[in-house]
């Protein structure tokens, strides 16, 4: 139990470890049943005398009788009351009660012996091919490793259609049990919204890598919020204008018909791609026929799974950490980059992106769905502004706030992969070995031996519980207990143990043959001896010499 302890809760052995397992696994195991063994032997050798005391036996059955603890001797003595060759015919002899004794004995003997083994069924030694953990590399020149700005921009924008082509997130602005979603497309992408600010939260949990298999992260998560608001602010204003070319400016130049399409711009201020903050505001404005337009100004701000603004050093793996606020700054400002645009607004640049039905657009995938229900700002200041509902909001909160993470979704699904840890050295399947100890059997074993050893002792108690038993190891003991069978015999110390049984035979005058038993001394005199005409019964209260 203690190697098996020691050993359990090591998540690999390596070969030394397993060699050292197995060696004392098998030292220990013939130690427990060497010593069972022993205690076998010593109840088989105080089984002796109560069946020596039992009835009479020849010279030959007590030689087979006393050398009946080993299991050599048990076999003996089960052959020769089984039957044998003599005198040039196979003859047989009927068991008797001592026969069944010493089977039932032998059998006891071997079980005994061989029940350590039964412990090999509460452990095994499991082999599995393990993969190393495996991360997209986000350190590829594939991700934001430009030096150009615009080109690391463009690249972000092609992963976000990646991955709203390749993950829907659906919602539907009507129905509220869809604005909170869990798994979204099996990827463990969370969508959760606050049903009283309107503010949208995705949560993505980074893919790793094992093998053929991909699972989340536990440990690099990737927030992305977003509060919309039903406003049109004045810098906004100033992008419309531009957009429809009534602005100054040479490079103020937007599709010739405008009339119904949406727009999705923010001020460009290169300056703030970097801030700690990770935040940046976008406008969209959806126009309809005439004067009818929504106006939203969206604020998306990007968290680690830490809280702490921007990405964390974990998050985007073998990213160069210098670099990892510029790519912050970069991811929530994909959704309008598009164009970029001069005009005379605060920072004199935007960039804009268009949905127009004109032909001569490059159309990006829709991203919005018309709204249906008539509400809307004017942009007349004498009419009256109408509330736009909270569910619009929520929505267009969502459309913002999925871009980013599904950029980082569409970026997975084409860099290539490297090992998470470091100092791997090998990207290779390896086979890991370790022990699986099952403590409820194993305790149950060790139990089952316990009280196997506790009942044969028992029972062995019980056996010579009116029998004195001598000496259990002692030749020296045995020998003077057959002293007086040695007496009749004369000579013959090379003679073999068969031929001094016949000798003894012969001496024997009753009939009844040999008995373990007492003869009376004196009144309060007994003495024990192994000769014929023994009597039964020993006595507590005499004195033997």
């Amino acid at each position: 139990m203690v190697v098996l302890y020691l050993h359990a809760d090591k998540p690999s052995l390596d070969l030394w470890e397993r060699r050292i397992f197995i060696t004392l696994t098998i030292l220990f195991s013939s130690l427990v049943s060497l010593s069972v063994g022993s205690l076998l032997v010593v109840l088989g050798a105080a089984l002796r005398w109560p069946l020596l005391a039992s009835r009479g036996h020849t010279p030959r059955e007590v030689n087979l009788i006393l050398s009946m603890a080993n299991p050599s001797g048990s076999l003996r003595l089960l052959g020769y009351y089984s039957g044998g060759w003599d005198r040039g015919r196979l003859r047989f002899r009927k068991w008797k009660a001592t026969t069944w004794v010493v089977l039932l004995y032998l059998v006891v003997n071997i079980i005994g012996r061989l029940s350590i083994a039964i412990f090999g069924l509460s452990y095994g030694m499991n082999e599995s091919v393990v993969y190393p953990a495996m991360v997209n590399d986000f350190g590829n020149k594939g991700f934001m490793q430009e030096s150009y700005m615009l080109r690391d921009l463009a690249q972000a924008a092609r992963f976000s259609i990646t991955g709203v082509v390749n993950v829907p997130t659906p919602f539907n602005r009507s129905d509220p049990s869809t604005y909170n979603m869990n798994d979204i497309g099996g990827l463990g992408l969370k969508r959760s919204v606050n049903s009283e600010t309107g503010a949208v939260t995705y949560t993505y949990p980074l893919r790793e890598y094992r093998g053929p298999e991909e699972y989340p992260s536990s440990d690099r998560i990737m927030h992305n919020g977003n509060s919309t608001l039903p406003q049109d602010s004045p810098t906004f204003m100033y992008i419309l204008d531009a957009l429809d070319g009534d602005a100054a400016s040479q490079y103020a130049t937007g599709p010739d018909s405008l009339t119904t399409h949406y727009t999705w711009a923010m001020d460009w201020d290169e300056s703030k791609i970097g801030d700690p903050a990770a935040c940046a505001t976008t406008l969209v404005n959806w126009r309809g026929n005439g004067t009818i337009s929504f106006f939203y100004e969206c604020t998306t701000c990007l968290t680690s799974n830490s809280g702490i603004p921007g990405l964390d050093t974990s998050i985007l793996s073998n990213f160069n950490s210098s670099r990892l606020p510029y790519a912050a700054g970069i991811l929530p400002r994909i959704s309008p980059f598009d164009y970029f645009y001069d005009y005379s607004g605060p920072s004199g640049e935007f960039v804009a992106r268009v949905y127009s039905s004109s032909s001569e657009r490059i159309h990006q995938p829709q991203l919005f769905e018309l709204p249906d229900t008539p509400y809307y700002f004017y942009l007349e200041p004498k009419f009256h502004t109408k509330p736009v509902p909270l569910n619009f909001e929520i929505e267009i909160a969502h459309l913002v706030a999925r871009l980013p993470i599904l950029a980082i979704i569409g970026a997975e699904r084409e860099l290539p992969r490297k090992t998470r840890d470091p100092n791997a050295t090998s990207a290779d399947a390896y086979i890991v070995t370790n022990l699986e100890v099952k403590w409820p059997r194993a305790f149950g074993i060790l139990a089952g031996l316990v009280a196997g050893q506790v009942l044969v002792i028992g029972v062995a108690a019980v056996a010579t519980r009116n029998v004195p038993i001598r000496d259990h190891d002692s030749l020296l003991s045995v020998a003077r207990l057959l002293r007086t069978a040695m007496e009749k015999i004369e000579g013959r110390s090379m003679a073999s143990g068969e031929e001094l049984a016949e000798c003894i035979e012969r001496e024997l005058r009753l009939g009844e043959g040999m008995r373990y038993g007492t003869e009376i001394v004196d009144e309060g005199t007994r003495r024990v001896d192994l000769w014929e005409g023994m009597g039964e019964n020993f006595e507590r209260d005499k004195k033997y010499v």
